[in-house]
């Protein structure tokens, strides 16, 4: 079974080959955020792929699926990632 993942995330750290954290947000109370991470995986584990050269804090559209690293771990594939604005420009909530 196949599981469709879609983000609008920030580029986190490397944390490995083709791998790295991507952090949002999340409203849990008025004012009040949450911040969520996630591991995800580059189908292309190239250290010159677009996704590994990402400046922490992008903000990204990323379409994948879910999948497990070898650990057995639950992490995003990203099979499809759009660069939407630099680290320096911030979304607000209306």
């Amino acid at each position: 079974m196949l599981a469709s993942v879609n983000l609008v995330c920030r580029a986190g750290e490397i944390i490995g080959p083709g791998t790295r954290w991507v952090e949002f947000e999340e409203m849990i109370d008025c004012g009040r955020f949450m911040l969520n991470r996630f591991i995800v995986k580059y189908w292309n584990e190239k250290v010159s792929s677009q996704f590994m050269n990402f400046v922490p804090g992008t903000l990204l559209v990323i379409a994948g699926r879910l999948g497990n690293d070898d650990a057995g771990n639950t992490i995003v594939i990203c099979e499809k990632v759009q660069f939407l604005s630099s680290k320096d420009v911030h979304l607000e909530i209306l």
